[in-house]
C-alpha cells in the first residue's frame, strides 16, 4: 500500500512538471517599487537638510500585503514613517502606515485593501513615503515612489 502511495505521488510529480510543487508552496513575490529619501524632498516645512534614506515597497496584490525595507541615515531617532497618496511637491492622505526606522532600518509587512494595493501597482508615481522625528514632525525626509 505504501509503495503504492509513493508511485502515485511520484507520477503527480512527474505529470506537474518542474516547479509545480515549489509554486504551490511559494507566495507570490509581488511587485517592486523604490524611492530615494531626502530632507529637501519634504512639502510644507523643512525637513532635515542632510537627512538621507531608501524605501523599498514590495506589492502584492494577490495577499493584499505591503512589504517594505526603510533605510534613513543622518536623522534623528525616527518617530514614524508612511505611505501616502501625492504627487511631487503635494502632500497627501496616508494610505499605509510604516514602522518607524530604529538604528537606521526598518522591516515589515501590513495588510492593505486590494485597491490600495493596486493603486500603488498602476500609478506608483502619485505615492510618496515619509519618515519623521521629533525636530521634524512635519516629515524629516520625503521620497516618491517609482
Amino acid at each position: 500500500m505504501r509503495r503504492a502511495l509513493a508511485a502515485l505521488a511520484v507520477a503527480a510529480a512527474l505529470t506537474a512538471g518542474p516547479g509545480a510543487a515549489a509554486a504551490e508552496a511559494a507566495p507570490q513575490a509581488g511587485r517592486s517599487l523604490v524611492a530615494s529619501l531626502h530632507g529637501r524632498d519634504v512639502v510644507g516645512h523643512p525637513g532635515d537638510p542632510d537627512g538621507t534614506g531608501r524605501a523599498r515597497i514590495t506589492v502584492n496584490t494577490a495577499q493584499r500585503q505591503v512589504c517594505y525595507r526603510l533605510d534613513a541615515s543622518r536623522i534623528d531617532a525616527a518617530t514614524q514613517a508612511h505611505v501616502h497618496r501625492g504627487r511631487a511637491g503635494e502632500n497627501g492622505a496616508l494610505v499605509v502606515t510604516l514602522k518607524a526606522p530604529q538604528r537606521g532600518r526598518a522591516t515589515g509587512c501590513v495588510g492593505v485593501s486590494r485597491e490600495t494595493a493596486r493603486d500603488l501597482l498602476r500609478q506608483p508615481n502619485l505615492f510618496y513615503v515619509d519618515v519623521h522625528t521629533r525636530q521634524y514632525r512635519a516629515g524629516a525626509l520625503r521620497g516618491q515612489l517609482h
